[in-house]
């Protein structure tokens, strides 16, 4: 079976580490929910595979060969915490400049595009252009957009942020559906309690480092409780009731 590798993965800043020594490994089975509070280190691990941080140290491999970013045949597909989506073109044609990038044959683009318009029930805003789309359609073109050169492995950082309840659930949902067809998951979030229900795998960081890796069983596992228990950051706020008591003692 395919597997994306990390290993050894470091990024210094003057001298402190931004991630220190980050290992983990997934395959198209898998979600893995890469958890921890803002400033612990998801987003430059995941600028670090991406090579949009130079490393200081550590390999990336796809099927144990050198990840490159630009080499299409590694089917590796990213979605920013911010879309940044242009604005002013239409969804029809940000698929189409998509695929033409990917230097995806005119006719299977054609083909392609209809089905994901359908798919990410998009096909009546076709023509509509993106910033008359909401948050929500915004971030499901986003994820079409990804999904035109058909990956096989899918980085997301914070999905769901600065979306509605109904939205959330609904990318959570296109996550799954998409990831029961073959396609693994690493998604990156501060907003623990809604991958519950998606996840196979747990990684929890803290301060640049891996503190918590482990499957994850939604039927008997609680990712609050794991949270709590090995997010140094929490610790640090576990006596806030005695602190109310006494804030409100007379």
């Amino acid at each position: 079976m395919e597997q994306f590798v990390v290993k050894n993965l470091t990024k210094q800043f003057n001298k402190t580490s931004g991630i220190d020594k980050i290992n983990f490994s997934f395959n198209l089975t898998d979600i893995i929910g890469f958890v921890g509070a803002n400033g612990a280190g998801k987003t430059t691990t995941i600028k670090a595979i991406f090579n949009e941080l130079k490393t200081t140290a550590g390999e990336v491999t796809v099927n144990g060969k050198p990840f490159k970013i630009y080499n299409k045949d590694n089917k590796i597909g990213f979605l920013p915490d911010s879309t940044n989506l242009p604005q002013d073109i239409k969804v029809k044609e940000y698929l189409e400049l998509v695929g033409i990038l990917s230097k995806i044959n005119p006719k299977e683009l054609k083909e392609r595009i209809t089905l994901l318009l359908d798919m990410f029930d998009l096909t009546d805003s076709k023509n509509k252009l993106i910033r008359e789309l909401s948050a929500g359609m915004q971030k499901r073109a986003a994820i079409a957009g990804v999904m035109i050169f058909k990956p096989k492995f899918i980085f997301m950082d914070e999905p769901t942020a600065n979306l509605d309840v109904e939205a959330r659930i609904e990318i959570l949902n296109i996550i799954k559906s998409l990831n029961q067809k073959g396609i693994g998951f690493f998604i990156t979030t501060h907003i623990i309690d809604e991958l519950e229900k998606i996840i196979n795998k747990l990684i929890i960081i803290e301060a640049g480092t891996i503190v918590y890796e482990a499957d994850f069983n939604h039927k008997k596992d609680n990712i609050m409780e794991i949270y709590q228990k090995y997010a140094g950051g929490w610790k640090e706020r576990k006596n806030l009731g005695t602190k109310l008591d006494s804030f409100f003692a007379e």
